[in-house]
């Protein structure tokens, strides 16, 4: 034991006024139970930060430099396990954190289970779903999510007082913040290992769908005429008003016999103009593209085999299935932005640049049923017989009629 005369206190450096150190009779006593419990914590909450920094380097590494994974491994149960696990051990340490009295060794605890046990878990599972396997689609849809899972997670570590005094009420309303966007991660994660992958793949075809609908909702209200007349004041216009003042301040009320015979006549209706021309073939081949979501929704993205954490093995997907499936999403999701090119072209009256978005748009039609023509087995069914008739339908030049929901 170490004792330090009173009459020498004043000579102890300033440096080392700061340290943990209590006297009681001139004896340094030893660090208390808190103490070593809240240096133990402030060490796990930097171990779990240096973690998570790790994990968000490591998801961003392409799947090829990864180790093979074991084929008998499910990674949609370990994803189950590991969310539901998370959730529960997160909603215990955002109330031991925003709750009286502050208890650094329970903190700890949840801590060093998240960063060794969850978090873990949970990102063997995403190296587990190589995209040869699961889909592209799924590799990043689990990469976006798990990006910000990793996120929420360092911002609920930094809410943790390990340091100084915070504001208990802001801290606080940070952590419950955080923590439900941590729940609404999980059950989505939990959602998806039970659901299966054709459940998530349909809610994204349809948020594609809804912006498709958007798009033609726009072109529908917009008439490319108002642009060119708004403010339009033409010289014809304004020399009869002209003319017509002088006659009135000579005081003669009759009108010219050319206005009275320019009256009498028939006005033919405007000729169209080309910007208007192409606007109706644009929306009869959109109108006939929406189509194709909710048909490919039902005959094929529901159709796929199921990958869940019910999937046994020979059941799976092989790797035809799986590269028809991510060509499938991939090309919905390119309707949506050939749709915003098109309406582009047409709001800048551009006519060669919508004739080349049409052709465009009307190619990748023609590819997406050619890959999705045949079921999953490689037959016939209802949708080989729809796609032959829309074929047909596209060669005409599209859905003329607005309220058109089948072909």
């Amino acid at each position: 034991m170490l004792f330090i005369d009173k009459e020498h206190l004043h000579k102890i450096p300033p440096d080392c006024e700061t340290a943990s150190v209590n006297f009681t009779d001139g004896r340094m006593m030893a660090p208390s139970k808190y103490e070593k419990d809240l240096d133990l914590l402030r060490m796990r909450v930097l171990s779990a930060n240096s973690l998570i920094s790790s994990f968000q380097a490591s998801i961003e590494l392409p799947s090829s430099s990864l180790p093979s994974p074991s084929n008998a491994t499910n990674p949609f149960r370990l994803l189950h396990d590991s969310s539901t696990l998370l959730k529960a051990q997160t909603t215990k340490l955002s109330l031991l954190i925003i709750n009286k009295p502050f208890t650094p060794s329970a903190i700890s605890t949840i801590v060093s289970s998240i960063s060794t046990g969850c978090l873990p878990a949970v990102i063997s599972a995403f190296e587990l779903c190589r995209p040869e396997r699961y889909t592209k689609f799924l590799r990043e849809h689990l990469k976006q999510t798990i990006t910000r899972l990793l996120h929420e997670m360092a911002a609920i570590l930094e809410t943790i007082p390990t340091a100084e005094e915070k504001d208990a009420g802001k801290e606080g309303r940070t952590t419950l913040a955080n923590t439900g966007v941590i729940w609404e991660i999980c059950d989505f994660l939990v959602s998806l290992a039970n659901d299966g992958l054709a459940n998530v793949a349909a809610q994204k075809a349809e948020a594609y769908h809804s912006l498709l609908k958007d798009a033609i909702t726009e072109l529908e209200a917009w008439n490319p005429d108002e642009e060119e007349d708004d403010g339009l004041v033409t010289s014809d216009s304004s020399s009869s008003s002209e003319h017509g003042a002088s006659r009135e301040d000579e005081g003669d009320p009759s009108p010219p016999l050319e206005t009275a015979v320019n009256g009498m006549t028939l006005t033919p209706p405007p000729t169209p103009s080309p910007i208007r021309i192409l606007l109706t073939e644009s929306l009869a081949t959109l109108r006939l593209i929406r189509l194709l979501y909710p048909a490919l929704k039902k005959r094929r993205i529901l159709n796929f085999p199921t990958i869940s954490s019910h999937t046994l093995l020979e059941t799976h997907p092989d790797a035809t299935q799986i590269k028809r499936f991510d060509a499938l999403i991939k090309q919905l999701g390119l309707f949506s932005e050939n749709a915003d090119e098109l309406a582009s072209a047409l709001y800048s009256h551009d006519e060669d640049d919508v004739e080349n978005q049409l052709s465009v748009m009307r190619e990748n039609g023609r590819k997406c049923i050619d890959g999705m023509r045949l079921d999953w087995k490689g037959g016939e069914d209802e949708f080989t017989a729809w796609s032959g008739k829309w074929m047909q339908r596209l060669d005409q030049g599209g859905t003329p009629e607005g309220n058109s929901t089948s072909i």
